[in-house]
């Protein structure tokens, strides 16, 4: 594990990966080496490609479901890949484990029906948090952002002219967000109604907190 604070400082600074994927790297590649650790004599102080096709079937026998045993490999692909590039292992010791297949499921989507019962049947509160909500949900639903996205979402993220967001993803990449005149025409009332409370006052931030500070995901 002597490489492993390196790599992570390298995924976060150089590649820009979120706090929340560093952190799950970090508890899977420990979890790796807690495993090759235990009841070995002489432990590989590198990823070895039999610790790695052990650690597949041990935790498929455990329970563990293919989606995530390749969510594990993916960090374990993503370590390997640093540890070639500093020259620390000659050769990449993923080349030599297969990925258990994973069963492929449709995506489930939420139906106009559904959504215009939510948004016009299900009570919000009259304040400005409720507006909030509702506007967090429906822009969830127009825009199809990941969670991330939507907290970090700035007021001069928004164009005027051509109504849309934009949305700074994964690994900084950016993508323009078309939205409805309509749409628009309610987060200009929201961000008129917040001003007149006195809420959030020299924020950029869209969406914020009932004392005006930026949304936490929790929250969402």
């Amino acid at each position: 594990m002597e490489h492993l604070g390196d790599f992570l400082a390298y995924i976060k600074h150089i590649r820009h990966y979120s706090p929340h994927t560093v952190k799950s790297y970090r508890k899977d590649l420990e979890q790796f080496f807690s495993f090759a650790a235990e009841g070995a004599k002489d432990v590989e102080p590198l990823p070895d490609h039999r610790q790695i096709r052990r650690w597949t079937v041990h935790l498929m026998e455990n329970g563990t479901s293919a989606r995530s045993v390749n969510r594990k490999l993916s960090a374990l692909k993503t370590y390997c890949r640093f540890l070639l590039r500093e020259g620390i292992i000659p050769v990449n010791p993923m080349n030599r484990v297969l990925s258990p297949k994973s069963e492929k499921k449709l995506p489930s989507f939420i139906s106009e029906k559904q959504m215009k019962h939510l948004l016009d049947e299900v009570s919000f509160d009259d304040g400005l948090t409720g507006t909030r909500n509702r506007l967090i949900i429906e822009t969830f639903y127009l825009t199809g952002m990941r969670l991330s996205e939507l907290v970090n979402l700035k007021v001069s993220d928004i164009h005027v002219h051509e109504p849309s967001f934009r949305v700074l993803g994964k690994r900084n990449k950016e993508r323009i967000i078309p939205v409805s005149g309509e749409f628009y025409g309610e987060i200009e009332e929201y961000l008129l109604r917040r001003e007149k409370e006195g809420v959030a006052l020299g924020s950029n931030y869209l969406f914020v907190t009932g004392k005006g500070n930026k949304l936490y995901p929790k929250l969402v």
